[in-house]
């Protein structure tokens, strides 16, 4: 026993900042604690995401569309915030019956194979160009595009997104 403790001792102070002459020994880090990384928005545009969400659920699209364009005008974005803020800035402009600014703002559908977004926000992207074909009147098309909706949310365990697709599905089929 006496003999694994001085051992240990000894390797203590081999690997010690001090026994390396002051410089501290970094070890590699493994690639496998790099691969992963957190999908969340930044920081900086949570409380303007917030804000905006609260000015929606209140009913205050206006309000949701000044603090959104705001911003989206900042740089330094990540592609996955961006997409988050039009996503909503969309949802702001269909509140106020704007289809051609939400249709402008959201863009064209994501390319499926390519799109390197999570299952929760791509569920958000196709409900709302649902929302938009079906504005435009194209029931079919909406159908098809809400049916993508639930298909991401369900592969992201999304349940408020689940029930958004079905509540929209179930509109169009009205």
């Amino acid at each position: 026993r006496e003999r694994n403790w001085k051992r240990a001792a000894r390797n203590r102070r081999r690997r010690s900042p001090q026994a390396s002459g002051g410089k501290r020994v970094r070890e590699p880090i493994s690639p496998l604690y790099l691969s992963y990384t957190p999908t969340v928005v930044t920081i900086a545009f949570q409380p303007a995401l917030a804000r905006a969400r609260a000015a929606l659920e209140r009913g205050r699209h206006v309000e949701a569309i000044e603090v959104l364009t705001q911003a989206l005008k900042s740089s330094g974005l990540k592609h996955e915030d961006q997409v988050g803020l039009r996503c909503t800035l969309a949802e702001a402009w269909l509140m106020g019956d704007d289809v051609a600014q939400a249709a402008a703002i959201l863009g064209r559908p994501p390319d499926s194979p390519r799109v390197d977004l999570p299952p929760a926000l791509l569920s958000t992207i196709w409900r709302l160009h649902g929302r938009i074909a079906f504005a435009k009147g194209d029931q079919s098309r909406a159908i098809a595009l809400h049916g993508r909706a639930l298909r991401h949310a369900e592969q992201a365990h999304d349940s408020e997104a689940i029930g958004l697709a079905h509540y929209e599905l179930g509109l169009c089929y009205k």
